[in-house]
């Protein structure tokens, strides 16, 4: 777990190696200080070390590769969660007249491609929050999403050619999931994730 004393300025260079080559990722404290503390803590401690990328979502308004789960279930985590940090700044989505008369508009943001972002399970209705960790996505084309979801960094153009390669490989579903959400048949394995 990260200490407690949290920076909220400057960058750091997270490089993922993996089987297919480096993934050079630019964290940013100004984004979500306390998650970047918690991804370079988690990445300094060897945590990301040894796993692989487990879920690739291609859908119209969701293209994302989920990341940072030893178990591959989506369920794992360091045992301790990062508090909600919700971006701002990112470009919002014109809200359905039709939707919003019916009570049933949420606001939604585009999260552009090559976005890192910290994957949670909070729900509003269940009063679920702060459920953020170790779990990032990263964003392989921009998507449309509620602004929940605290922003760490972007992928550098180098490491969006390698993610590409994952996306394009296609999607082999879980039982649960679909055509368009399931497991990479590329497999992207993190050798060894550090931070300088």
């Amino acid at each position: 777990m990260p200490d407690g004393r949290t920076l909220n300025t400057g960058t750091l260079d997270l490089t993922l190696a993996t089987n297919l080559g480096n993934v050079p990722i630019t964290l940013d404290r100004s984004l979500a200080a306390c998650n970047v503390n918690a991804v370079q803590s988690l990445a300094s401690n060897g945590f990301y070390d040894g796993t692989q990328c487990h879920r690739l979502t291609n859908s119209a308004n969701l293209s994302v590769l989920q990341c940072g789960d030893p178990t591959l279930t989506g369920m794992g985590g360091p045992g301790w969660n990062t508090p909600d940090e919700d971006p701002t700044g990112l470009k919002e989505v014109p809200i359905d007249p039709q939707m919003a008369a019916m009570g049933m508009s949420q606001q939604t943001v585009i999260y552009p491609r090559g976005t890192i972002a910290i994957a949670n399970s909070n729900s509003a209705e269940q009063g679920r929050a702060n459920t953020g960790s170790a779990q990032f996505f990263i964003v392989t084309k921009d998507s449309t999403l509620t602004p929940t979801l605290a922003v760490v960094g972007h992928v550098d153009d180098a490491g969006m050619k390698i993610i590409d390669q994952v996306a394009k490989g296609g999607i082999v579903p879980t039982a649960t999931g679909s055509a368009e959400d399931g497991t990479p048949k590329l497999p992207l394995q993190i050798k060894t994730a550090s931070v300088a």
